[in-house]
């Protein structure tokens, strides 16, 4: 039979344990926010000087009815292009949306893709895409 003190000891491990998964959660979420906030900076200070950018969303939003100046629009292509349904474009998805748009050299997608993604996360989420789309894009008329 376990002593009081027993009883204790592992209740004060067990708490210490829990501390260092808490501060390593911690320190996980810090680095989260921090790359969040970057890319956010990095999409409000783009500026949309690509001409292929330019031509690429627009013409594949416009093509495809899709009004730039309203989200809700823009959020139900991203789920219409998002093939996977995982929350997020990647390249071939991107690719097949543009394709499905217009006359585009994969070398073109490439170098869009590489133009817009941060690459660590090569990826697009949908608030990523409604910026990008509303930066870029003609609204409907």
């Amino acid at each position: 039979m376990a002593s009081l003190e027993d009883e204790l000891n592992a209740l004060i491990a067990g708490a210490e344990t829990a501390k260092d998964e808490a501060k390593t959660a911690k320190k996980a979420a810090v680095k989260t926010r921090r790359k969040s906030r970057d890319l956010e900076e990095k999409l409000a200070n783009l500026v949309i000087d690509n001409d292929l950018v330019q031509t690429a969303v627009s013409t594949m939003t416009t093509k495809l009815e899709v009004d730039a100046t309203d989200e809700e629009s823009i959020k139900t292509y991203f789920k219409k292009i998002d093939k996977d349904g995982n929350g997020t474009l990647e390249f071939d998805e991107l690719k097949s949306a543009l394709k499905d748009a217009m006359t585009i050299t994969d070398d073109e997608v490439k170098a869009l893709w590489d133009s817009i993604v941060d690459k660590d996360t090569p990826k697009i989420d949908e608030s990523v895409f409604t910026k990008l789309v509303k930066a870029t894009a003609k609204p409907k008329d």
